[in-house]
């Protein structure tokens, strides 16, 4: 499709598409929202210097730090699937039986730089019912 060739109601539909995606519209980074925004209310897994690997729902971020509720650290992050590697697959696919995981605290505020991974559905049921481990060893 050559956009130079699209009919007004080509782009419509288009422009629809990319709102349903949140691509543009509330959540959007070219209406005004914040990056960090567009994460509260997710579940992610959060990557971070000191903290390590956390699981959880996004109450808030900014530029300081993140708020996770329902946070789990993960100690061994084994990708349920056995080939995706660490815990970019995790997100996706959830944890192995010998993935070892830490119990749910209520609440979890990371204070340094960090990444956030976005879980797909399936991996977040499978994450939060995943039996939590005495240790990390």
């Amino acid at each position: 499709m050559n956009i130079n060739e699209m009919n007004f109601g080509e782009v419509m539909a288009l422009k629809k598409s990319f709102e349903e995606n949140g691509l543009i519209g509330s959540r959007s980074i070219e209406t005004g929202a914040s990056i960090f925004s567009t994460a509260v209310g997710q579940w992610v897994i959060v990557r971070s210097y000191s903290e390590g690997i956390n699981f959880g729902k996004v109450e808030a971020a900014d530029e300081t730090g993140i708020v996770l509720s329902d946070a789990r650290r993960l100690w061994k992050p084994v990708t349920e699937n056995g080939i995706e590697a660490w815990y970019e697959g995790v997100s996706v696919h959830g944890l192995a039986a010998e993935a070892r995981i830490s119990g749910t605290a209520a609440k979890k505020v990371i204070v340094e730089d960090y990444s956030i991974t976005f879980c797909s559905d399936a991996a977040i049921e499978q994450i939060k019912n995943h039996p939590a481990n005495l240790t990390n060893i």
